[in-house]
Parts: C-alpha cells; sequence; structure tokens
C-alpha cells in the first residue's frame, strides 16, 4: 500500500508542476498583453513621466587615496 502511494503521490506533483508551468504562462502572457497597455498607452499619450523623490542628495566624496583605501 504504501509504495502504490508513493506513485500516486508522485504522478500528483508531476501533474501539479506542469499545471502550475501553464498557469504561470497564461497569467503572465494576460499581465503583459493585457495590463501593461492600459497603463503605458496613457503614459506616452500624456507625456508624463513620474518622478521619483529625491530623498537623499547624491554628493560625490572627493577622490582622494584616504577614501578609497577605508571604504567601510
Amino acid at each position: 500500500m504504501k509504495n502504490f502511494l508513493k506513485k500516486v503521490y508522485a504522478g500528483w506533483m508531476a501533474f501539479a508542476k506542469v499545471l502550475g508551468i501553464i498557469n504561470s504562462t497564461i497569467l503572465l502572457s494576460v499581465l503583459y498583453f493585457v495590463i501593461f497597455p492600459w497603463i503605458a498607452v496613457p503614459r506616452k499619450f500624456f507625456h508624463k513621466e513620474i518622478k521619483l523623490p529625491k530623498w537623499w542628495p547624491f554628493s560625490s566624496p572627493s577622490a582622494t587615496e584616504k577614501n578609497y583605501s577605508h571604504q567601510f
């Protein structure tokens, strides 16, 4: 009985893996071809860029040997 259940389990897991691959392919395809255009078309039409806030202003440190030898 134990060997039979192991074979059933292995078959079920193989079926689940195939089904998961099919489902993920379908869901990602729908996302890419249906959802993303609804976001991209208005952005391209209105030419608006999303400006991210700059939380930390970037200032490059002076390039000295001291800064490079003690980085951490």
